[in-house]
């Protein structure tokens, strides 16, 4: 009877071999029996033997496998001393699993062959859809360059005057757009309209850029261009050739209203920015603010009438802006018994701002405001009252709304009643008093409340 082999015997080691003995002995046994450090014609008999080699170790390795092994070569020695046939069922059972590992590694190969060609395939299709994308924007590209030259004519001239000249008419249209909206305002307009009002009670310039922007963003936003780009053959859109959405066109508009505050002040500056503007657009064709609000800015060929047209809006820009139509929105409020446009307009015709110095249609005003309670008027009519400036000078009505004004908070109303306290004028004498109002201003941060409690307390 032949004898039995067993794992051990593959991996020649003892049956009660330590697992590290069985680990060494296995490397060493793999190093022996590699395919690729023998001949070519023994490397088929050797990939045989190192498979078995292997699954004699995973089996060894795993204690639940080894004990199930050693339970089955019991079994087959107590076969043999039984005289049953002898038989090498571990090398059968070594040939059966090099035959399935063999399959099993012959069907992960079939799937990563295809794998790999649909991945090809994919990669094929996005080489075919990027190369449709390319032409497709490349025939665009043609027929928009046919019709609307992007950024620069013939020559390569970038047309900056144009843009400058289409803010120009942009602003005569928008204002003119105001004036007719203006004389169709029903007198309860400004008591339907409370955030319209508030923005009507903006200084002026202010006022008329708020207008333009919400104005401008919304030309844009709908049909690409304004009315004074329109005519000189401007649009704006984005760079795959669609129109700005509101967000776009609003931050486009605001950032060109910013660089516009940034040419306010210092002359030589404004001056030097104007000019940096100018030096970009022509070389680059680009502002800051068309790349930030990803647009492009498009050109078509001005007929000489828009030209014309262009010479006739900045004769009338000069004879209608160089007006302030602001002084007459705020007459309509301050005539419908708004108390704070009553109060801004007695300051225009106090200081002159907007309107012809007038100090006694200032009084009037602040008068009809403070009646209403509103305690920058009180305030003012106050100080008219305490400087005789357009009315007779009286303290003791000065003092009356100083104290008015001075109830409701306002700080430098809160001052003048203490400095009257302090010298009594208009009211008797009261250091107590005086100190009292010098401390409500001064918590407000008023520096003079400050230095007049320093000097009391000298």
């Amino acid at each position: 009877m032949s004898k039995i082999r067993t794992h051990y015997d593959n991996l020649k080691v003892a049956r009660n071999a330590p697992e590290a003995l069985i680990k060494a002995a296995y490397k060493v046994l793999l190093q022996q029996h590699h395919p690729d450090k023998v001949e070519v014609a023994k490397q088929a008999e050797a990939l045989r033997i190192t498979h078995l080699i292997r699954g004699s170790y995973d089996v060894l390795s795993d204690p639940v496998q080894r004990a199930e092994h050693d339970a089955w070569i019991k079994i087959q020695e107590t076969q043999s001393h039984s005289h049953k046939p002898d038989i090498d069922v571990n090398e059968e059972r070594d040939k059966e699993d090099l035959k399935r590992r063999a399959a099993e590694q012959a069907r992960r190969d079939e799937d990563l062959k295809r794998r790999e060609a649909e991945q090809a395939r994919r990669e094929e299709d996005l080489k075919r859809h990027e190369a449709e994308q390319a032409q497709r924007k490349s025939s665009d590209y043609k027929k928009d360059e046919s019709k609307e030259p992007k950024n620069e004519d013939s020559k390569g001239h970038y047309y900056a005057w144009r843009r400058f000249w289409a803010l120009i008419l942009d602003s005569v249209f928008f204002y003119i757009v105001l004036e007719i909206i203006f004389e169709f305002f029903d007198e309860n307009f400004f008591q339907h309209n409370w955030l319209l009002y508030q923005v009507f009670m903006l200084p002026p310039w202010l006022f008329f850029e708020v207008i333009f922007i919400f104005f401008e963003v919304i030309f844009i936003s709908i049909i690409a261009t304004s009315p004074g780009r329109w005519f000189l053959g401007i649009s704006i859109k984005t760079n795959n050739g669609k129109n700005l959405s509101f967000e776009q066109a609003l931050k486009r508009s605001s950032l060109v209203f910013v660089n516009r505050l940034l040419l306010l002040g210092f002359f030589p500056f404004s001056l030097w920015k104007i000019k940096s503007y100018y030096v970009r657009l022509v070389k680059t064709g680009t502002t800051s603010w068309d790349n930030a609000a990803n647009s492009v800015v498009i050109y078509r060929d001005s007929w000489k009438f828009n030209r014309l047209v262009t010479a006739m809006a900045i004769l009338l820009s000069i004879l209608l802006l160089g007006g302030d139509f602001s002084p007459r929105w705020i007459q309509k409020a301050a005539d419908q018994g708004y108390a704070s446009a009553q109060n801004k307009l007695g300051f225009m015709y106090d200081t002159g701002d907007g309107v012809a110095k007038n100090k006694y249609l200032a009084v009037q005003w602040y008068q009809k405001a403070a009646d209403q309670g509103n305690a920058s008027a009180q305030y003012n009519l106050g100080v008219m009252y305490d400087t005789g400036d357009g009315v007779a000078k009286n303290n003791y009505l000065a003092f009356q709304w100083y104290q008015k004004a001075a109830v409701q908070g306002l700080a430098s109303a809160q001052y003048n009643l203490g400095v009257m306290y302090d010298t009594g004028d208009g009211v008797a004498k009261n250091k107590d008093l005086a100190v009292q109002w010098y401390q409500k201003a001064a918590v407000q941060g008023l520096a003079e409340a400050l230095m007049a409690l320093k000097s009391l307390r000298k």
